[in-house]
């Protein structure tokens, strides 16, 4: 099956804590015709998927930065994006702990996790959180600056 039917096909969870982001999500994707591929759930990481089947691909864009980093954001980011967006905890690893956490338990065999990550998490930290929930970190993509910026991660 060629990549683009796999995707047609794909079953499609959108995740969310905030019924706010969703609503936003659900439009841009009535916009873009493809609403009826995905279904929308208010809650938190994997509680709102526990009676689904494993997925091959988690992708997630967690609060990732520490509480004390929030002040010192450029002004676009602090005042465009809710705090509970940004927001990781005191080390920037409160939800991501928890995600690497959950991932092998909700991938299939050879499953993939992609995770945006803060400036200075790709560290030994990230990789032995994902070593001990049962992941393999592959390559880490950088963004336009140079900073790693999305973690690839496979269920080993």
């Amino acid at each position: 099956m060629s990549v683009a039917k796999r995707l047609t096909a794909a079953r499609v969870v959108a995740v969310d804590t905030s019924a706010e982001a969703l609503a936003v999500a659900k439009a841009n994707a009535e916009r873009h015709g493809v609403a009826d591929r995905i279904s929308f759930v208010h809650g938190d990481l994997y509680a709102g998927v526990a009676g689904e089947p494993p997925f091959d691909l988690i992708l997630s864009n967690p609060p990732y930065i520490p509480s004390a980093d929030i002040a010192g954001l450029a002004p676009d980011v602090r005042g465009h994006e809710p705090r509970a967006a940004l927001d990781g905890g005191p080390d920037g690893f409160a939800v991501l702990d928890r995600l690497f956490a959950g991932a092998a338990a909700r991938l299939t065999p050879g499953g993939w996790l992609l995770c945006e990550i803060g400036a200075g998490q790709e560290a030994e930290a990230l990789r032995h959180l994902a070593a001990t929930s049962g992941l393999a970190v592959g390559q880490t993509v950088r963004d336009g600056d140079g900073i790693p910026r999305i973690v690839v991660a496979r269920k080993v």
